[in-house]
């Protein structure tokens, strides 16, 4: 069951690695090779919520043929104090309604070795995030996994 929100935000891409395939190929429609495309996304944004700051993000993304995208998130969060996270987490992503948007849930696990934020670590984040990111437009919710 989903619990408080943690954070929210609304990350952008700085920056997209594509080995092979073309990511807008695919955002085209066209299909992965048989053993599907890998991108790296990096991603800023601020997130505010229990945790605020400014989230730097690598997320890499692999496409497989039958349309299902498995993800693996690491991310550090830094807070508006000035305190250190790391999140790492997986997420799976499927295409959404219009083309080159997605629908991304996951879960991650936090790690600090701040005092303040100590809660953090024991703490499982669920993550339901959507939208274009192409065209800019993405946003990302956190809630505690309770």
């Amino acid at each position: 069951m989903l619990g408080e929100l943690l954070y929210e935000g609304n990350p952008q891409l700085v920056e997209l690695v594509e080995y092979g395939t073309k990511f807008s190929d695919l955002m085209a429609g066209k299909p992965p090779g048989p053993e599907g495309a890998r991108f790296d996304f990096h991603l800023v944004g601020n997130v505010k919520g229990k945790l605020t700051g400014r989230v730097k993000a690598l997320v890499t993304m692999t496409v497989r043929p039958d349309g299902l995208s498995v993800m693996e998130m690491h991310e550090s969060l830094t807070t508006e104090d000035g305190e250190n996270i790391l999140l790492e987490g997986s997420a799976v992503s499927l295409p959404g309604d219009e083309p080159g948007s997605i629908r991304v849930k996951g879960a991650f696990t936090y790690h600090t070795s701040s005092k303040k934020y100590a809660w953090a670590n024991s703490t499982i984040g669920v993550l339901e995030a959507g939208g274009n990111l192409p065209k800019g437009d993405f946003t990302a919710k956190v809630y505690s996994w309770d």
